[in-house]
């Protein structure tokens, strides 16, 4: 097997101190995940969302270049994120805009370089 054939970024983020009420609702979680997607310029072709009890939320969208998904815990104030693509995407402009609209005090990205063995395997920003 080529691992070329996979190349591609993967996107992780931290969310730290994160409006609790947003990240308890997936009505406005949903809408909030497909404009990032749109954002980062992706192609979604499937969604699960879904609301734990007694809190949380995950949501799930299948991209046709992989996949963007955000767990949230509420209590904490917390929330992850990764974006896993392969092409042009541009995941941090959808995961900025996530940070925006969680109203994270403290957002933490981490970069991969996918099946790119030149390349170093990741970068950390913080923001």
């Amino acid at each position: 097997m080529d691992v070329r054939s996979t190349i591609g970024r993967h996107v992780l983020a931290e969310l730290h101190g994160c409006d609790a009420e947003i990240l308890n609702d997936p009505e406005r979680l949903r809408p909030l995940m497909l404009q990032a997607a749109e954002r980062a310029k992706a192609h979604v072709i499937g969604e699960v969302t879904r609301r734990y009890a007694p809190q949380g939320v995950t949501c799930l969208l299948v991209l046709a270049e992989s996949h963007f998904s955000l767990h949230t815990w509420p209590e904490a104030r917390y929330a992850a994120a990764d974006f896993y693509t392969c092409g042009s995407l541009l995941p941090e402009l959808a995961l900025e805009l996530l940070r925006d609209g969680l109203m994270a005090t403290r957002f933490d990205l981490l970069s991969v370089e996918r099946g790119r063995p030149e390349a170093p395997p990741f970068k950390i920003q913080g923001r």
